[in-house]
C-alpha cells in the first residue's frame, strides 16, 4: 500500500479542504484523458511503507483514471530500509 500525506481527510499530514482537493484532481484527470502522463511520484520507505512524499494529486486522479500500478521513485533513508524492502519484494 501507498500512504497519502495530502489530501480532504484531516488524518492526513496536510489537510486540504474537498472543495479544493476535487477541483484539482478533476484538472488532472482530464489531462490523463487528454493523454498526458504525468511524472512519476516521489515517495519515501519509512516504517516499512511506501509514503507520498511529491504527488499525492497525481496518485489519486491516477487511481480515479482506473491506474492500478505508476511509475514511482522510492527513496530510502538508511541501507537496513533498503535491504528490508528488497527481502519483501524478493519474498
Amino acid at each position: 500500500d501507498i500512504i497519502q500525506g495530502c489530501g480532504p481527510d484531516s488524518s492526513f499530514q496536510f489537510y486540504e479542504n474537498k472543495e479544493n482537493w476535487d477541483v484539482t484532481i478533476r484538472k488532472f484527470v482530464n489531462r490523463l484523458k487528454n493523454g498526458e502522463m504525468p511524472p512519476p511520484l516521489i515517495t519515501e520507505f519509512k516504517n516499512n511503507m511506501i509514503h507520498i512524499a511529491d504527488g499525492n494529486h497525481r496518485f489519486a486522479a491516477l487511481k480515479k483514471f482506473g491506474y492500478k500500478s505508476y511509475w514511482c521513485i522510492i527513496w530510502f533513508n538508511n541501507e537496513d530500509d533498503f535491504k528490508y524492502y528488497k527481502s519483501y519484494i524478493n519474498g
